[in-house]
């Protein structure tokens, strides 16, 4: 098994399929009639490069930085979201970024529903050390409880209402 540190492989992998999902969410909001900026994918050389990204976005909506998160886990609602938390971002990734996201939207890879929460207050989150099974490593998390999540259309709206 390849460190995380070092499998470029499974690094470009990741950033492709986190690409198509960007890509989705962007052409929602633009379908609700928003103005949605797509950063064009680069894909540096080697995972050791990555800090060199630290503060990439994944979209630009109304000119407010949205993140976004694909999940394996099956939701619609947060109501259904499997967990009494959800992830928001590694510590350090949220920390790195000097423009902070107005919001991250969680995307369910299983049913293709978007779950959002303002990222204003980072205060109210919990930090956890948790395991990725993706990359195999530990690291540290910004957790939210899923009853301060909210469904998509509210977001939406906040986005228009700030236009």
């Amino acid at each position: 098994m390849i460190p995380w540190a070092q499998n470029d492989e499974l690094f470009k992998k990741e950033l492709i399929e986190g690409q198509l999902w960007q890509n989705h969410v962007g052409n929602f909001f633009q379908l609700c009639g928003l103005a949605v900026m797509i950063p064009p994918l680069k894909i540096r050389e080697s995972i050791a490069d990555a800090e060199q990204w630290s503060d990439s976005k994944d979209l630009i909506v109304e000119g407010r930085v949205i993140e976004v998160k694909a999940r394996n886990e099956r939701f619609t609602t947060p109501a259904s979201f499997p967990y009494d938390t959800v992830f928001i971002d590694t510590v350090s990734g949220y920390q790195a970024k000097k423009q902070k996201p107005t919001a991250y939207v969680n995307i369910s890879r299983k049913t293709g529903a978007m779950i959002a929460i303002p990222s204003g207050k980072p205060d109210a989150w919990k930090i956890e050390k948790k395991f990725d099974r993706i990359r195999r490593i530990w690291d540290e998390f910004y957790l939210a409880e899923k009853k301060k999540f909210c469904e998509i259309d509210i977001l939406i709206d906040q986005l228009r209402k700030k236009s």
